[in-house]
Formats: structure tokens, C-alpha cells, sequence
């Protein structure tokens, strides 16, 4: 029983699904791909019991089989082929892979009953949401970059896909609390939709194996996602925990704004924070008139800076602080050359956005620090 494929094809296909193989697992036949033939076509399928995802591609075979192999030593020996053509036989339990005339290896085979493969996948329900594939990439990069798996509650380590209005929002949650993103993707056919929560590793293998136009969201169970983008198919087992509402912090009334250049803010905030106390990095932010004040200070060794920029700032004169590295690095997630701050008062959390929501369709928030000063 054999197949063969173009090298490149093949490749191009364990690329995209291979990250979801495990490496450290007690259950090896995780670490493996299975590879079924039927009718001239290949499907691969890969699961590590949180992930699971398939893709095919056609090939050159009148039989049909099956057999698992090891990915990790798969991928090492496609990516040092130079032959535009393999074959594949598999003999007794021991796949054998042809390249050439004088380039033979030889890969014992898990047996692929073994192999923890979703049928469920194939035969999958109505699908329910339909979002472009770029937009949701974006969301979901963006949500889940400020999670922290070290985070005290673990359980919020990750991105939530809740519908509003005639958009799905991709929420993600940091720091214990003190960040959050959200971010806005259009979507296409109304339903019954329950807020799905995406573990953070999951979150970032989807983002790795989504292309194409659009992306297709349906959902098995309670704790299953279905996901299509292009030629593979995704299931994703999701968190079982509830994401906190959003809605009142954004409707909340605002007591001030300012619109605030990226550079330049960005600029400051590098400088200012090597001069705060490395515990907290606190940095107190002044809103006036047309600038705003950046101070950081440290005062047992005796070390202070503070820098001015100016702004366009609407509303009341207010002072409060902020985590500067957090800060910082929410800024530079922002696709857009101004920011807009919205403050309600020192102690409540900042609202900011992209100028250009065109590009940039995301909410960040930031709770405020205590810092003497603050009014």
C-alpha cells in the first residue's frame, strides 16, 4: 500500500497543523500525524486533546490505508528533501518513505485505531457564524496577548468570543484583571450563541492555522468550538468559565478625553519607566488642558523624570497613574497613530482606542494605580 505526494504540498500542509502535535505528553500517539488515504485523497489529522485539527490535499494512490508516524521526525526529514516527489508504502507496521533513487527512511507506525481522531468533525453541524479570516486573526492575536498563564486566576488565561449586536467580540483578560481588549470582528447569520472561551495555547495554534477569505464558527456541544478556515477543520475544546460583562465599561459616562500621538507617547513612557520602582513601574499621568505629564519616581534611590506631551484634550483636568510597562505595552498593540483616552476619574479604569477604527476595531482597558498625587 503507497502514495505519492509533492514534497512542497505536503510540507506546506504539516507546516500549518503541526504545532498542534504535542512534545510533552504522556500519551505519545499525540506527538504523532495520521495519514489516511481514500480514493486519491490524504487527510492528516493531529490532536493533543485540546486542539484537534485535519486538512487534506490529493495524492497519487489506488489504495486505501491508514497509518500514525512521529511528526517531529516527519517535518526534520521533509524540510532536508530536495526531490519535487515522495512516496510513502507502508509494509507490516513500518511506513517507508521514498525520495529519489537513493534516499530511503524507514518509521515504525502507531497502530492508527489508537489515534484519537474526531468524527464529529466531518459530519459537522450547521455553521453558525462567518467572519473574514484576517479580521479574526488580528482579534484574537491582540485578545490573547495580555493573558498571563501565570496569572492568579488561570481560568481567564485566554481569549472569549461573545456575540453583541452584529459583532463578535474577542475578549481578553490580563494581569488580574487590570488589562483587557477587546476586539470587534463583523459576522455574518444570527443565533443562539453561548460565550465561548478559548485556553490561551489553543488561541494562538488557531491563529497559526487560520488563512483564507473567511472563517466558519459553529459549535458541537458546551465545551466544543468548530472552526474552518480555508481546507482545515478545527475542533477546540473551550474553558469551562464565564467572562466578566464589558458592557459597563464601555456605556459608563466619561469626564474626559484626549487624543494622544502613539510615537510619542510610546517615546515617553521608554524613557520615564527606568526612573519608577521595578515592583510597581508606577507612572502618574497629568490630563491639562492641551498636554499631558508623565512622572515616574523613585524615591528611595533617590530618582525622578518627568516629560510633557501635547494633546488635544476635551473635558476636565484629572491626574491618576498607571502600571508603565502595562501601559506600554498596550499602546504598542494599537494599530493606529493617535490614541483616544477616555477617563471618568483617577480611580476608575481608562478607556483607550485607536483614532483610525477603521484598522484598528479594538477597546483596551487599564485599571489605575494608587500614586500619591492623584485627583
Amino acid at each position: 500500500m503507497k502514495f505519492k505526494v509533492k514534497t512542497e504540498d505536503l510540507l506546506s500542509k504539516l507546516t500549518k497543523i503541526g504545532g498542534v502535535a504535542s512534545t510533552k505528553t504522556t500519551l505519545p500517539i499525540t506527538e504523532s500525524i495520521l495519514f489516511e488515504i481514500e480514493n486519491g485523497i490524504l487527510a492528516l489529522h493531529v490532536n493533543n486533546c485540546s486542539v484537534y485539527a485535519r486538512t487534506i490535499l490529493p495524492v497519487v494512490s489506488e489504495d486505501t490505508f491508514a497509518f500514525c508516524i512521529e511528526h517531529r521526525v516527519l517535518d526534520s526529514t521533509l524540510r532536508l528533501l530536495k526531490d519535487p516527489e515522495i512516496e510513502f508504502e507502508l509494509t507490516e507496521g513500518t511506513v517507508t518513505i521514498r525520495s529519489g533513487r537513493r534516499k530511503l527512511y524507514s518509521i515504525g507506525s502507531f497502530d492508527p485505531k489508537d489515534f484519537p481522531k474526531m468524527e464529529t468533525v466531518i459530519t459537522r453541524p450547521p455553521i453558525q457564524i462567518v467572519v473574514p479570516t484576517i479580521e479574526f486573526i488580528k482579534a484574537l492575536h491582540n485578545a490573547n496577548h495580555f493573558p498571563d498563564p501565570k496569572d492568579i486566576r488561570p481560568q481567564f488565561s485566554g481569549a472569549c468570543l461573545r456575540l453583541g449586536g452584529e459583532t463578535l467580540n474577542v475578549i481578553g483578560i490580563g494581569s488580574s484583571g487590570s488589562l483587557m481588549t477587546i476586539q470587534y470582528c463583523t459576522y455574518l447569520a444570527q443565533t443562539d450563541w453561548q460565550d465561548a472561551s478559548i485556553p490561551k495555547s489553543s488561541a494562538k495554534l488557531m491563529t497559526e492555522m487560520m488563512f483564507g477569505v473567511t472563517t466558519w464558527i459553529g459549535r458541537f456541544d458546551d465545551n466544543k468550538l468548530h472552526i474552518k478556515s480555508g481546507e482545515i477543520d478545527m475542533v477546540v475544546t473551550l474553558l469551562e468559565v464565564k467572562f466578566p460583562s464589558i458592557s459597563q465599561f464601555i456605556e459608563r459616562p466619561v469626564s474626559s478625553s484626549c487624543v494622544i500621538d502613539k510615537n510619542e507617547i510610546i517615546s515617553s513612557l521608554k524613557r520615564v519607566i527606568g526612573y519608577s520602582d521595578k515592583t510597581l513601574n508606577a507612572c502618574q499621568l497629568t490630563f491639562a488642558d492641551s498636554e499631558i505629564t508623565l512622572t515616574s519616581e523613585y524615591i528611595e534611590v533617590n530618582k525622578k523624570a518627568s516629560e510633557s506631551i501635547d494633546v488635544i484634550n476635551s473635558g476636565v483636568s484629572l491626574t491618576t497613574g498607571f502600571n508603565a510597562a502595562q501601559l506600554l505595552d498596550m499602546v504598542l498593540q494599537v494599530d493606529s497613530e493617535k490614541l483616544i483616552f477616555y477617563l471618568s476619574s483617577f480611580k476608575e479604569l481608562c478607556i483607550i482606542r485607536p483614532e483610525d477604527q477603521v484598522n484598528d476595531k479594538s477597546i483596551y482597558f487599564i485599571m489605575p494605580l494608587m500614586v500619591n498625587g492623584n485627583k
